[in-house]
C-alpha cells in the first residue's frame, strides 16, 4: 500500500531527497535541484540545464517504501519539471500515486550565484499542479496546486515562501500548508537554514568538508536528522537519515546534470 508525505520532519515533502532529509529543514529559501524544486518551484531558476533524479526512500514513521524520479530544463528565464512518486501506505495511510508539472520565472537578477556555494541576488516565483491518486478500501483522486515567491538580497542570504497542497478539484488527503525558509551562507563551505511552517521551526545545516563531499545535518524538535552528499563528474549522490525515538527513515537519491556542481 502506498503513503504520499514523510511525517519524519516539519518539512519533508513528497519528492524530498537525500540532501533535504539530512539537513532536516524545507528548501523553500535553498531549493536549487529538480527533486527540491517539485515541492518548492520557484527553485527550479537554480539548476542549470538539464537535470533529472530517482530517488527511494526506506519504510518508517508508519511510512511505507516511497519511490520518486523526475527532470526538469532551465534555459532562462523560464524553467520546468515534472516528477513522479508511488508511496506505500502502513496502518491507516492509503498506497498514493502523485504526478506533478512545476514551472518558475525569473523576475529580475540572476539566481544562480557566481561562486559555488553563494546566491544570485534575484527574485523568482514558480507554481506546481498535482495529481494524486490513492487507493485502500476506496479509490479516489484530486487535483492540487502549490507555489511560491525566493529572493536573495545580498549573495549570501535567501528567503522563500511557499503554499503546497491547495485544493483545485476533488477532495485533497492532506491539508494546505505554508512554509517560510531563510537560508544564511556564512562562508562558501558552511551554511544555515531555518523553517517556520504550521507554528514549528525546523533549523538544520550543512557542511562541505572537500570537493565532492559534504555532510549536513538538523531538527525540528521532535526528530534529528543527518545526512551526507558525494559529487563525482556530473552525478550527485544523496543519503539522509531521520531518526525520531525508536523510529528511522532512511533517504538516497541520485542526480545527474549537465552541469557540474552542487
Amino acid at each position: 500500500m502506498m503513503t504520499c508525505l514523510l511525517v519524519c520532519t516539519l518539512a519533508c515533502g513528497f519528492f524530498s531527497d537525500g540532501r533535504e532529509a539530512g539537513c532536516a529543514v524545507g528548501p523553500a529559501a535553498w531549493a536549487a535541484s529538480v527533486s527540491s524544486a517539485l515541492d518548492t518551484p520557484a527553485g527550479l531558476v537554480r539548476i542549470e540545464g538539464w537535470e533529472c533524479f530517482s530517488g527511494i526512500s526506506a519504510p518508517g514513521f508508519d511510512n511505507g517504501l516511497r519511490i520518486t524520479a523526475g527532470g526538469g530544463w532551465n534555459p532562462g528565464p523560464f524553467a520546468a519539471a515534472f516528477g513522479l512518486g508511488l508511496g506505500e501506505g502502513e496502518g491507516e495511510s492509503p498506497d498514493t500515486l502523485v504526478a506533478v508539472l512545476s514551472a518558475a520565472k525569473v523576475l529580475i537578477g540572476n539566481p544562480i550565484g557566481f561562486m559555488e556555494g553563494l546566491f544570485g541576488p534575484s527574485i523568482s516565483f514558480g507554481g506546481f499542479v498535482e495529481f494524486v491518486h490513492t487507493s485502500r478500501d476506496t479509490t479516489e483522486a484530486c487535483i492540487l496546486g502549490g507555489g511560491g515567491v525566493q529572493f536573495s538580497v545580498f549573495p549570501s542570504f535567501a528567503m522563500g515562501v511557499n503554499g503546497s497542497h491547495l485544493r483545485i478539484s476533488g477532495d485533497s488527503p492532506w491539508e494546505q500548508s505554508w512554509e517560510y525558509g531563510i537560508t544564511h551562507v556564512f562562508n562558501r563551505d558552511i551554511r544555515g537554514h531555518l523553517t517556520f511552517s504550521g507554528g514549528d521551526v525546523a533549523a538544520g545545516t550543512d557542511l562541505t568538508l572537500m570537493d565532492g563531499l559534504r555532510i549536513s545535518t538538523g531538527t525540528d524538535g521532535s526528530s534529528w536528522s543527518i545526512g551526507t552528499g558525494v559529487e563525482t563528474g556530473r552525478f550527485t549522490i544523496d543519503y539522509g537519515l531521520d531518526m525520531k525515538g525508536s523510529g528511522v527513515v532512511h533517504t538516497l537519491s541520485i542526480r545527474f546534470s549537465t552541469a557540474e556542481g552542487w
